[in-house]
């Protein structure tokens, strides 16, 4: 699997977008969105969803460098409640 950035960088390719486009796209600062194509900072979860959802990136391309255990963990904790009707 490709990683994130690379996925990322041919997102904007085949839109034609921008680092500017893609920033107000996904409400992201350029600073931020720099760091992360660069390597020089990591997407946190919260980010990678975000990603996932806005650009079709999947989380996975985006943790491939963290820890596996780190990747394992569940994304929301607590109890769900289920609606019946």
């Amino acid at each position: 699997m490709l990683s994130g950035p690379a996925q990322f960088r041919d997102w904007m390719r085949r839109r034609e977008f921008t680092q500017a486009d893609a920033c107000r796209h996904l409400d992201f600062d350029e600073p931020y969105l720099s760091c992360l194509l660069t390597g020089r900072r990591r997407v946190g979860l919260r980010n990678a969803i975000h990603l996932e959802r806005m650009t079709g990136i999947p989380v996975e391309a985006w943790t491939s460098d963290l820890d596996n255990d780190a990747v394992r963990q569940p994304a929301l904790s607590g109890k769900r409640s289920v609606h019946k009707g």
